[in-house]
């Protein structure tokens, strides 16, 4: 009953109505759809001995947390479909339509032949990868949030009643045409490309549809046709010809754009701890996925990242690797999944507060020439740097600081004047504006 109540607030929460006169299925284990002994259960503990229908007629509410592989087609009628981060659903070669006021929500994979969301239902996948086989067609809405979606055989067609909502970086692929007639809406770093036919807004003979956003569009195997109504911050570039869009391409910004990788979930645990003062211990558990490399990334404002560390995906089931150079002040930490060359997954950040020891110049203006004294808070080895206010090089050298005063005898006679003394000390670069008076 835990698990019940818990997963009905998320539905809640997500704005979505879960019918109370259904049944519930959960899944226990990982198996195939119509699996009778272990895999569902009716009340998130001890197996049922059954499995939703393939057919919803009846109207069901179903919880995935488990990898689930199809054994039929799915026809969800009146029913609500909650697809966790560490559940799936695959199946290739089989097909999954959504009717009658039906809700599909998905942090897992969902791997099928094709996808029909019909009127008055909704799909949304979150952080995720949608793959269909043959095609997609929506006259419901499709919500895409920070998800990549593609299609391997087939069209991808928004239908007139139709609504595709992308944000937070989503992409969408189409090996055949993508074909919009409803209301398409791009984030500014969003994607929809065909890679094998073309991309049509409305047709010659239905002349409807809308897109909306600043993303790109991206025909780039492929025609670009406007029929309708194509928002003028749109970026788009085309290999083969183009109709009636309102603005020039931007072939530039639509490849930067089409060619990053949507920002998928991790479900690693990352934690963070001080080892010393000056280190910090990152440790996160193993991913359920087949991961090719780990990489840590580091940043100072949670925003721009660099990489420090990498491991191949074949390690133990807790991984751990010690900073001993974190930067001085604000520290954020995350992991990154490799699946493959177009696929990486972000752990949530984690932040971490370091402060290495201070370093003060005294006295500061000095009526010294030929020395500068240090007062460090530890003992330390730091590169220290003296520059000229017009940036030029004085004197540079590897020295190591004792806690308290430190005196710097300096190979030649400084002239008074204003200066900048440079201390670079584990990853962090300290700058102190200094004065010489006579």
């Amino acid at each position: 009953m835990k698990t019940h109540l818990s997963q009905l607030l998320l539905v809640l929460s997500l704005g979505f109505s879960t019918n109370l006169n259904a049944t519930d299925y959960y899944t226990l284990s990982d198996g195939s759809w119509s699996d009778v002994t272990t895999v569902w259960s009716t009340d998130g503990v001890t197996p049922c001995g059954c499995a939703p229908t393939c057919t919803s007629d009846g109207a069901h509410n179903i919880y995935i947390s488990h990898n689930i592989s199809l054994d039929c087609n799915l026809d969800f009628r009146n029913s609500l479909v909650q697809v966790s981060s560490s559940g799936s659903i695959d199946g290739p070669t089989f097909r999954m339509i959504l009717r009658y006021n039906s809700t599909f929500y998905t942090e897992g994979q969902v791997n099928l032949q094709r996808l029909t969301v019909t009127l008055g239902t909704t799909f949304t996948a979150v952080n995720t990868k949608i793959t269909c086989t043959d095609l997609a067609s929506i006259s419901g809405i499709l919500n895409l949030d920070g998800s990549w979606m593609e299609t391997l055989a087939g069209n991808f067609t928004i239908l007139d009643s139709g609504e595709l909502n992308m944000t937070n970086c989503s992409q969408i692929k189409a090996v055949g045409n993508f074909q919009n007639f409803g209301i398409t809406n791009i984030c500014t770093c969003c994607c929809i490309e065909s890679t094998g036919g073309n991309i049509f807004n409305g047709s010659s003979t239905n002349p409807i549809g809308v897109i909306n956003g600043d993303g790109a569009l991206y025909s780039s195997s492929g025609n670009l046709n406007n029929y309708s109504t194509v928002d003028m911050a749109i970026n788009w570039c085309v290999s083969g010809s183009s109709t009636g869009m309102p603005m020039a391409d931007n072939c530039a910004g639509t490849i930067t754009i089409c060619t990053a990788s949507p920002l998928y979930k991790s479900n690693v645990e990352l934690s963070l701890s001080k080892q010393s003062q000056k280190s910090v211990l990152v440790s996160w558990t193993k991913s359920d996925r087949d991961v090719k490399f780990y990489y840590i990334e580091r940043s100072v404002d949670n925003e721009s990242w660099n990489r420090i560390y990498s491991v191949a995906g074949n390690s133990a089931s807790i991984i751990q690797f010690t900073d001993y150079n974190p930067l001085n002040g604000d520290n954020y930490y995350r992991i990154v999944e490799e699946i493959n060359n177009e696929e990486f997954y972000f752990s949530d950040s984690k932040y971490i507060f370091i402060e290495n020891g201070k370093i003060t110049l005294y006295p500061n203006p000095s009526n010294q020439s030929q020395a500068i004294f240090l007062v460090s808070d530890d003992n330390n080895e730091v590169t220290f740097t003296l520059f000229d206010i017009a940036g030029r090089m004085v004197h540079s050298s590897h020295i190591k600081l004792n806690k308290g005063q430190n005196e710097i005898k300096l190979p030649v006679e400084i002239s008074p004047a204003h200066y900048v003394v440079n201390i670079a000390s584990e990853g962090s670069i300290t700058s102190i504006p200094f004065v010489v008076i006579p």
